[in-house]
């Protein structure tokens, strides 16, 4: 190849390169979804698509003194969800993407009624939508919830709705879930499916003239066998951290008669085993054994080791059975124990449960709870007696 050769080489390639990027959009010319409400109200469903103002963003880019740029929020209604988002593209502006969409909130509303397995479906086949989304609900409003903006004038991608795992690294009370395993949990029989509820408060946070206002986990809705079973607070699910191996850090607090924190125990990891007793058509029967590794985060009186791992033993299975006797009240498995009987004998579980129309757990079906607390690090002061 001779050097004029070469030379037309060179000045061909970039656009040869190029070519394939010529009919892409220009980012000014989209609208990003970044997340999507749905409710259900009056009959009609309710689209609610929260998008980022990108102008703002890039002016307000490494200026910490400029708030946030709000976010424009589009509500659409109609008879389905695909209408309810076809009524927000009729007057549209530019072009809608679902790319970047990274979460999905679910009203009580829409859970309550009987279109929410509709609506599962429907999100399933949005082929525009990914299967990894972050799946919450919420009993308040969406357009609140959508205008809450993190610390320090920082992206909304850093609010609890977009990134839940930092916070759950801290305070482990429910595991966050992205559709597809919600999804898996919800069609399998015998299957806990539970989504983390949502709520703004405005208590903890401050800037220098006003409260700010901030998400948080406030409960978990709960479906059994595709069925909804109701709202469960947070302290209701307290004893869910001591059942589920992905706690990374919860506090175990141990109280005096007047309430008042005798210690804190910070739990880091937890281990269990399920044992069922099957017999024939007769209630069957669950043994819980837990064990948890601890560590002392602090303690206001003297204790003895063993003293204080059997009190933290004693405050863990109360919790436990709390949560239990909640699900129970409310046709809910908190505990995930009818997926051991529908493995061992999946017959025999559609025959206790009628087909999953109802639950196979009573009051006395939990028969033991056991609880082993080991205590990892004390600290750095002698507490020992």
């Amino acid at each position: 190849m001779n050097v004029r050769q070469w030379a037309r080489l060179v000045v061909l390639l970039p656009l040869l390169l190029a070519a394939g990027c010529l009919d892409a959009d220009p980012i000014e010319q989209l609208d990003y979804v970044k997340a999507l409400g749905i409710d259900y109200e009056n009959g009609k469903f309710v689209a609610y698509l929260s998008f980022p103002n990108l102008s703002r963003a890039a002016k307000n880019e490494g200026s910490a003194d400029e708030a946030p740029a709000l976010p424009w929020i589009a509500i659409g209604r109609g008879s389905s969800l695909n209408l309810a988002v076809g009524e927000i593209y009729r007057t549209a502006p530019k072009k809608i993407v679902w790319g970047h969409t990274s979460a999905i909130v679910l009203s009580e509303r829409l859970l309550q009624s009987d279109k929410q397995a509709n609506i599962f479906d429907d999100l399933n086949r949005f082929r525009e939508l990914r299967y990894t989304n972050w799946v919450f609900a919420t009993r308040g409003s969406f357009t609140e919830l959508f205008s809450v903006s993190p610390t320090f004038e920082q992206s909304r991608m850093y609010t609890l709705l977009h990134n839940p795992l930092d916070n759950y690294e801290r305070y482990s009370l429910l595991p966050p879930i992205r559709m597809h395993d919600f999804m898996n949990n919800y069609q399998n029989p015998g299957s806990l499916a539970l989504i983390p509820s949502l709520d703004v408060t405005a208590d903890i946070w401050k800037t220098d003239s006003e409260m700010h206002e901030m998400q948080e986990i406030e409960g978990g809705f709960a479906f059994h066998d595709q069925k909804y079973s109701g709202f469960y607070s947070a302290k209701q699910l307290e004893g869910l951290r001591w059942t589920k191996p992905r706690t990374i850090s919860g506090s175990l607090i141990i109280g005096d008669e007047k309430g008042a924190a005798d210690a804190v125990l910070t739990i880091n990891h937890v281990d269990r085993d399920v044992s069922v007793t099957l017999n024939g058509e007769a209630p069957v029967k669950f043994k819980l054994d837990v064990k948890l590794i601890a560590t002392l985060k602090e303690f206001h009186r003297p204790f003895k080791e063993d003293e204080l791992t059997s009190l933290a033993e004693k405050v863990a299975e109360e919790q436990i059975r709390a949560t239990y006797s909640a699900g129970v009240k409310g046709d809910a498995d908190l505990l995930e124990l009818s997926p051991y009987v529908y493995r061992r004998d999946p017959k025999l579980y559609m025959k206790l449960t009628a087909n999953g129309e109802k639950t196979l757990l009573k009051p006395d079906s939990l028969e033991d709870i056991q609880v082993h607390v080991r205590l990892e690090y004390l600290g750095k002061y002698k507490y020992v007696e």
